[in-house]
């Protein structure tokens, strides 16, 4: 009798494993750290921790109390992204760059030149945001030394 009772646990143990990413990125790892080393999977085995995690790294970025929490959340340009994911992160760096320019721009200075690049180039095609906005809030720093790589990087376009 404590046989059958037994599989079934066992089945439905493995089932929540299975179905959740066998704990993939919970706990003390669920973190921006480990969303980004295991993103594909995470986003397929447990899309509301996938979720989860993103907002809660936004919501720190846009905070822009700490600027290596705002580069944290810009390095997310290294992941593969689909149409949901990149309308977020999208929607995210434009507004951040219009509505906290001086800190967008702290924390792109803290990611390497090729991802600073890339997010450059999310910035010339923006989706919620009018190209004339993020030209505009950038200009104000195109004297700066300190940007002027990225802040003529986007002039160029």
């Amino acid at each position: 009798m404590i046989y059958p009772l037994l599989l079934s646990t066992s089945l439905f143990v493995f089932f929540l494993t299975d179905c959740y990413g066998n704990g993939l990125c919970t706990g003390r790892d669920e973190t921006l750290a480990c969303l980004k080393k295991h993103s594909l999977e995470l986003y397929s085995a447990n899309h509301d921790l996938f979720w989860k995690i993103l907002n809660n790294a936004a919501k720190k970025a846009n905070a822009c109390n700490n600027k290596k929490d705002t580069a944290d959340f810009l390095s997310i340009v290294q992941i593969s992204r689909d149409g949901e994911v990149a309308e977020f992160f999208g929607e995210n760096i434009e507004n951040l760059c219009i509505s906290n320019t001086k800190c967008f721009l702290e924390a792109l200075m803290l990611l390497e030149p090729s991802d600073q690049d890339k997010i450059i180039f999310e910035l010339h095609h923006p989706i919620f945001k009018e190209p004339s906005e993020i030209t505009e809030a950038l200009s104000k720093f195109k004297t700066n030394n300190k940007y002027k790589r990225v802040i003529d990087l986007y002039m160029q376009r």
